[in-house]
């Protein structure tokens, strides 16, 4: 993305068991402009198809990383054996062929999967800058509510 180039910045995101971490870094000069960006990414996603496919194979690759871990392999096994009904039984990353190699369909169950689930009360925004606490407070008010 070029005003991340302009402005020395960085974006990328990883999941947790329970949570799933996004961050974006930009310089100060890009700080408003930026956070205004990352805002717009949990407001109004755009699910382009082209991005969905680059990010489906980042997943897989991720997916495939994991695959000789021993730990991880042990959580699966462990997960096998959950309640059908549980979370917890649930394949927990995703492949090319589970996400639908990012057809028209894996773009709705996307944009059904954000409206049910990416609200404010759920998320929390950590904010780090050498700036002002009032001018981060100003910025994260402006741009993320509350």
């Amino acid at each position: 993305d070029n005003f991340m180039s302009l402005h020395d910045g960085t974006n990328n995101a990883y999941t947790e068991q329970e949570r799933t971490v996004f961050f974006n870094e930009v310089n100060n000069a890009g700080f408003d402009e930026g956070m205004d960006r990352f805002a717009q990414f949990f407001i109004e996603p755009l699910f382009k198809k082209d991005l969905v496919g680059r990010e489906l194979n980042a997943v897989n690759s991720e997916h495939e990383k994991n695959k000789p871990d021993q730990n991880r392999r042990m959580w699966q096994i462990m997960r096998g054996t959950a309640r059908p009904d549980s979370v917890m039984s649930r394949f927990y990353t995703g492949t090319v062929d589970s996400l639908h190699h990012g057809d028209d369909k894996a773009i709705a169950a996307l944009r059904e999967y954000h409206a049910a689930n990416y609200c404010g009360p759920r998320m929390n925004l950590v904010m780090v800058a050498n700036l002002s606490l009032a001018v981060q407070l100003d910025v994260a008010r402006r741009h993320f509510g509350g």
